[in-house]
């Protein structure tokens, strides 16, 4: 017998007599207007807030805000429909499946294909996510860039405010709670359309913020207009609210002053830019001592792998190679022949945690399209800003010219160097790597001849003196006269300028190793070669452009970073911090600048060319990801050398943002869920229920004394079951305490380990002060 079974029922109490008050009056129905007149509020809110927040994007993306506001009706409708099943559990799982499908259907009616939300693509889901919300706090709105995470996050936003307005709206459940969940619809709707104005100003803002008040009002006073009884009262309430948003329209353009009361803005630019890696792509050759923590700095989609160059460095000072003091920004210093047409493509550029003045384009690039910043040429094919540099979330096209020639065809290249890579054949010597002919405070600037020359002796150029044939004997007695030795005598054997480029190749590497933290010498390059023959990227290249210059062949450094690796799935290079590089971009007549890569494959710039023709990427590369290899500075606030790069880290706060308002929805949500008002489960059932979920069903015949007595060794416990059969008999008592309950639940799971004790908990929770 069961505890319910064992209780006689008690008479019902008797009710107090009542007097009569004549017939009752019919009962009418209710007026349904206001339900609908508020629903069509709520849709014209939906509709104005998501054309709103689509502003953000150019071009502007009304059919994607439209699908959105469709997504919101439709869990709306399903709320509302929800209020019709009788059973409370229903609706609440009804509500819960909406509120879960209009969250997941955020994304496909932002645009993004559903092919994406299959289980084998979730990786590539949520990188996707992560890139597009990492991106929000530099965006620049209305967004022009190409980059369709970013998109697609900002248009899930609106889908989202959507779905939770329409929950809160719509959701069954007491008319007090009703009117609460009314008040956070309308939070909802007030940011979907308050941070797309902000963002964006509509072409009237103060007509368009009186039309959104007005709807608002609709939604939120349509019931309670229609609880007022008479029509005096109601045209009264109506008139209030008239006069007041009259008044807001007339004071609101009072306050709008030039400049913001808070600058959120600049204060979450503030906050990104501690994320993001800004270069300085002169060489050092110091030792290599910052973190990389393999953070993405571009995505670049193209058609096959290249070196991503950011700038070239033709000036070399002496000691290292910089970039030029001057140039002339519109000359085209290479061939750019036509009968090549798969030498030409268009790339697209998305930069990640980047902060760069340059552009980071291939090869030779003509023009930069599609971009947030004003771009203006920087000289030897390459772009860089006008203005504010490069952040995260911008976008960029470019139409760029990378030759990747055959080993046969740099052979037949030949050796007609026109007039505008002279300057590629030359070098500076300063007073202190200078021989005898270098005076103190002087530099002397030496042209080498080209390949192929009759005369191979050097022109110098002193100052306030024309060129005079004749620097062998500066070179000779200079810091540099074994790389000048070792240069002559490979161009002696060389029989073409290909021919030459390998053998300088094989020299660079031979008995070099790679390291991170090369000793450095007096004259860095020559103590490279032939003393510490260690070093990174800016020794191999550096040395290989001076043997190169030496030895007739036009010769310069160039900096940016590896291929990086492809990502197969969106189509694009995944370039990341540790792909920075510097690499040696050498002339072919007819051809133009071709790249060769001497640091060895061995070391961890694994992204470099490997093969024995050209050493271009179109020859024998690899399209794997390269190790950083440019140095760093001190940080965004310190001196930034030559060779350097300013990086901090730190995330975005945006995804922790984010996270802290998903937990605080769900702990809102909890505590609406258990203090909603609800029917309290009665007191034996509720112990039935316990006993039943615990895996220890009542046996017949079992009364709550008998049950009492089982307890006779947890007497806290046993208080419970006493408790309750003073309420259920004598009709008094508070019922059972939470120390009471407490015990009963260690009881019920005692011997069943921590799964029973996990189980307890499920039979008889906590209770938690609900209202009725």
């Amino acid at each position: 017998m069961t505890p319910a079974t064992a209780v006689r029922p008690v008479a019902p109490r008797a009710r107090p007599p009542v007097a009569d008050r004549g017939p009752a009056a019919p009962a009418t129905a209710p007026a349904r207007w206001p339900g609908a007149l508020r629903a069509l509020a709520f849709a014209a809110l939906v509709v104005q807030g998501a054309l709103a927040w689509s502003r953000q994007l150019a071009p502007e993306g009304h059919r994607v805000a439209l699908q959105g506001a469709a997504l919101a009706f439709a869990v709306g409708a399903v709320a509302a429909a929800a209020g019709r099943l009788r059973h409370t559990g229903l609706r609440r799982t009804a509500v819960g499946v909406a509120c879960l499908a209009g969250v997941c259907a955020a994304l496909p009616a932002a645009g993004m294909p559903v092919q994406l939300l299959g289980w084998r693509n979730w990786g590539v889901l949520a990188d996707g996510v992560g890139e597009g919300i990492g991106a929000l706090p530099d965006l620049n709105i209305p967004y022009r860039g190409l980059d369709d995470w970013v998109r697609w996050i900002v248009m899930t936003g609106a889908g989202l405010l959507g779905v939770v307005a329409a929950v809160l709206a719509f959701a069954p459940g007491a008319p007090c709670g009703r009117a609460r969940r009314s008040l956070g619809a309308a939070v909802a709707l007030g940011l979907l359309y308050g941070v797309a104005i902000v963002e964006r100003d509509p072409t009237s803002p103060f007509a368009s913020g009186l039309e959104w008040a007005l709807l608002l009002a609709v939604f939120l006073g349509a019931d309670r207009l229609a609880a007022i009884r008479g029509a005096r009262p109601r045209v009264a309430a109506a008139a209030v609210a008239a006069v007041t948003m009259a008044l807001a329209a007339i004071i609101a353009p009072q306050l709008d002053g030039a400049r913001p009361i808070v600058d959120y803005r600049s204060f979450g630019q503030d906050i990104a830019r501690g994320k993001q890696d800004v270069f300085d792509w002169n060489h050092s050759y110091s030792p290599l001592r910052w973190p990389r923590d393999g953070r993405e700095l571009l995505r670049v989609k193209a058609k096959t792998a290249a070196y991503w160059k950011t700038v070239s460095l033709p000036r070399f000072d002496g000691e290292r190679w910089l970039q030029a003091d001057s140039a002339t920004p519109t000359l085209v210093d290479t061939p750019l022949p036509r009968d090549r047409p798969d030498w030409y493509e268009d790339i697209a550029v998305t930069v990640r945690a980047l902060r760069s003045s340059q552009y980071a384009t291939a090869g030779w690039t003509s023009r930069i399209f599609d971009q947030s910043r004003r771009a203006q040429p920087a000289g030897s094919g390459s772009f860089r800003t006008v203005g504010r540099p490069l952040k995260t979330a911008d976008t960029y096209s470019a139409s760029v010219y990378v030759p990747k020639p055959t080993s046969q065809e740099l052979r037949d290249a030949g050796t007609v160097y026109p007039d505008y890579v002279r300057s590629a054949l030359t070098m500076e010597l300063p007073q202190r790597v200078g021989g005898p002919g270098v005076g103190a405070g002087n530099t002397t600037v030496v042209e080498f001849a080209p390949f192929g020359s009759t005369d191979p002796r050097p022109i110098t150029y002193l100052p306030r003196r024309a060129g005079v044939v004749g620097g062998t004997d500066i070179l000779a007695a200079s810091g540099y006269r074994r790389t000048w030795a070792l240069a002559q005598e490979l161009r002696a054997r060389a029989t073409s300028p290909f021919a030459l480029l390998r053998s300088i190749r094989r020299r660079v590497q031979s008995g070099a190793s790679y390291t991170e933290t090369p000793r450095q010498g007096r004259v860095p390059l020559d103590a490279f070669l032939w003393d510490t023959k260690e070093g990174y990227c800016q020794q191999f290249s550096g040395a290989m452009a001076l043997l190169l210059r030496m030895a007739g062949v036009p010769a310069r450094v160039a900096s940016g970073f590896a291929p990086g690796q492809f990502d197969a799935s969106r189509g694009t290079y995944v370039v990341r911090d540790l792909d920075a590089h510097s690499w040696v971009e050498a002339f072919f007549p007819g051809i133009g600048w071709v790249t060769f890569d001497p640091t060895p494959t061995v070391a961890p710039p694994n992204s470099q060319s490997s093969g024995d023709g050209g050493d271009t990427v179109g020859d024998g590369g690899s399209d794997a990801s390269a190790r950083a290899d440019v140095t760093r500075a001190a940080g965004s606030s310190g001196s930034s050398g030559a060779g350097t790069s300013a990086s901090s880290g730190g995330g975005s706060v945006l995804p922790w943002a984010g996270l802290a308002c998903l937990v605080a929805a769900a702990l809102a949500g909890g505590a609406w869920w258990w203090r909603r008002p609800h029917e309290p489960l009665a007191p034996v059932d509720e112990l039935r229920r316990a006993l039943r979920r615990s895996g220890r069903p009542a046996a017949p015949g079992l009364t709550l004394r008998a049950l009492e007595r089982t307890l006779v060794g947890a007497p806290t416990a046993q208080g419970y079951v006493r408790e309750l059969s003073r309420a259920r008999y004598a009709g008094g008592g508070d019922g059972p305490s939470h120390q009471e309950r407490a015990a009963l639940r260690r009881e019920l799971g005692t011997g069943l380990g921590p799964a029973g004790r996990a189980r307890a908990w499920w039979a008889l929770p906590p209770r938690l002060r609900r209202r009725r």
